[in-house]
């Protein structure tokens, strides 16, 4: 079983890579302009059927992109961290999050640069439960992956040459009983 498990991964992985081969880097040898960047935001899991009402995580991701134009751009975009965070006798924490969008915005003078934001996101939450097991307790493990059409909006505000804060709202998820939104800050570096 651990090695079907194990393939199953590895065929993930090389789907994946695949996909960044053909897809993302004829985009990149196309634009104009290459960025990279890291963001901190703060995503809300809303459960509107089961025992969490809300809570929030603190998450770390990092953003490759390329500008095609002034006004439209791509980004991929990857989940490096998050907080793990209690709830009842739950433990939540978002294990992998991800995914390609779309910007598409006008600059406003030199330095402000406001967008509209559209992409596909896959997010997975691991749930860990303490239960007790007669003399000693166990943790059951448990986790579910969600994808979804994601949209939002923000705003690049350039405060060096190749250097700009990123201030964004996205809703990454937005399912029937699960929704992920929420506010990040971040910095974006061209290369």
């Amino acid at each position: 079983m651990k090695n079907t498990l194990a393939h199953y991964s590895t065929s993930k992985l090389v789907a994946f890579l695949l996909f960044v081969t053909l897809i993302v880097a004829p985009s990149l040898t196309m634009a104009k302009e290459i960025y990279y960047g890291a963001s901190l935001a703060s995503i809300e899991l809303t459960d509107d059927e089961g025992p969490i009402d809300k809570i929030s995580f603190i998450t770390l991701y990092g953003r490759l992109g390329a500008k095609w134009s002034e006004n439209i751009s791509g980004e991929f975009r990857l989940g490096l961290a998050s907080s793990k965070e209690r709830y009842a006798d739950r433990m939540l924490e978002m294990k992998d999050f991800g995914g390609l969008y779309v910007k598409v915005g006008a600059p406003v003078g030199e330095n402000f640069y406001p967008y509209a934001i559209i992409g596909k996101t896959r997010g997975k939450l691991g749930v860990s439960v303490n239960t007790p097991n007669f003399a000693k307790s166990s943790i059951a493990k448990s986790s579910s992956t969600k994808s979804d059409t994601s949209f939002g909006f923000g705003a690049d505000v350039k405060i060096f040459d190749s250097v700009a804060i990123n201030l964004e709202y996205i809703n990454y998820i937005d399912k029937p009983v699960n929704d992920f939104a929420g506010f990040s800050l971040g910095l974006t570096f061209d290369l």
